[in-house]
Order: structure tokens, then C-alpha cells, then sequence
């Protein structure tokens, strides 16, 4: 734990400093901001994609694991929270960049940088209103947890590992990659699952080979 703190510590430290550098590159060295479509509102774009989509999208992520022993409710309250500021904060950065650029007759998403940011934005958005649908319909929430399952192909596709939809174990059976590492579909996750090295994973293969006996 000590380790992990430490590290924790580190990476906070690193990202209140890097919202200073750019807070003072944007607002100091560029000339500060604006809301009248100048470079001055241009310049809100790069703060405030740091402050949301760095900042505050990482330590949203990281509350499950400081508040790990706190009322759950609570944590995934301060996480939702904090991902939708992150929200906001991407979409005036978006907001301001568009502007900047229809006002000096800049063509809109020309770069790489453009379509990468736009559709990571995107996927972000989306990923944030579906918890929130998953929250209100019980219903759509049980197809969400199904989901991890359909993601083994394209994380083993992406890994560069052998992987074809017929060779896949059925439900139930062990996953393994390196050899190293096994997954198990009904483990981990309500009806899904994860590493059946994890408590919850390691006590359905010790029922499962009791009942085989």
C-alpha cells in the first residue's frame, strides 16, 4: 500500500503540475482568454481538455480504488460527478475551438489530432450516458454486464494473439492467453466474467470441481 500511495501522491503532484504549466502557457504567454472567437478562446481549448479529460477523467477513475472501503454509493456519486465535469469542461473546449475556427475561417477537422480527439470525446460521451441509462432501467443494466464477454475477441485481436469466434471455450470453461493468465466467462462479473485468480473466481472452480466429484 505503500507503494501504491506513493505512486498516487506522484501522479497528483505531476498533474496539478501540469494544469499550472498550462494555465500559465495559456493564460500568460498566449494572452489569456476570450468568449468572441479570437485565438484568446482558442485558448481555453488545450486548458480545459487537460483540466477534464486528464485530471479529472483519471481521478474519477481512481476514486473506486482510494475510496475503495467506503459506502459504494457514495463513490460511484463523487465519480459520476467528476466525470461529468470532465464532460463540460471537453465540451466548452470543443465549443471554443469550433469557434475559433469558423470566425477565421479555419476549416473544422483537418488534422489527425481533430478526428482522434473528436471520436475519443464521443466514445467518452457515450460511455457516460450509458451509465446513466444502465442506472435508470434495471433492465438495460443486465445487458450491460454481459458486455465485457463480447470484448474478449477484440482485446485478443488486438493483443496480436491467435484468436477465431469458433475456437473460443464455451461458457464456462477456461481462457488462456500466455499461459499465464486464465479467464473464466462465469466469474468476476455478474454473468460474465474475469481473472479466475480473483477470490470470487477461485471459489466457483472449487464448487464447480466439487460438484463434478
Amino acid at each position: 500500500m505503500f507503494v501504491f500511495y506513493l505512486l498516487l501522491g506522484a501522479s497528483q503532484v505531476l498533474a496539478i503540475l501540469i494544469l499550472i504549466l498550462a494555465g500559465y502557457w495559456t493564460g500568460h504567454t498566449l494572452g489569456g482568454f476570450a468568449w468572441d472567437g479570437s485565438s484568446q478562446e482558442f485558448n481555453l481549448h488545450p486548458l480545459l481538455m487537460t483540466l477534464g479529460l486528464i485530471f479529472l477523467y483519471g481521478d474519477a477513475i481512481l476514486m473506486f480504488r482510494i475510496l475503495r472501503r467506503e459506502n459504494k454509493t457514495a463513490v460511484k456519486v463523487i465519480h459520476l460527478l467528476m466525470q461529468a465535469l470532465a464532460l463540460v469542461c471537453a465540451c466548452i473546449a470543443l465549443k471554443a475551438v469550433f469557434a475559433f475556427h469558423n470566425k477565421n475561417s479555419i476549416p473544422n477537422l483537418y488534422s489527425l489530432h481533430s478526428w482522434v480527439g473528436l471520436t475519443a470525446f464521443i466514445l467518452f460521451a457515450c460511455q457516460w450516458h450509458q451509465w446513466w441509462y444502465s442506472l435508470l432501467h434495471p433492465a438495460f443494466r443486465r445487458v450491460c454486464w454481459q458486455l465485457p464477454g463480447l470484448l474478449y475477441p477484440c482485446i485478443w485481436a488486438y493483443c496480436g494473439l491467435p484468436c477465431d469466434q469458433s475456437q473460443l471455450p464455451a461458457r464456462g470453461s477456461s481462457m488462456r492467453g500466455d499461459g499465464t493468465t486464465v479467464f473464466r466467462r462465469d466469474a468476476g462479473f455478474p454473468g460474465n466474467g474475469s481473472c479466475s485468480r480473483s477470490p470470487r473466481g477461485q471459489w466457483q472452480l472449487k464448487a464447480a470441481e466439487k460438484k463434478k466429484k
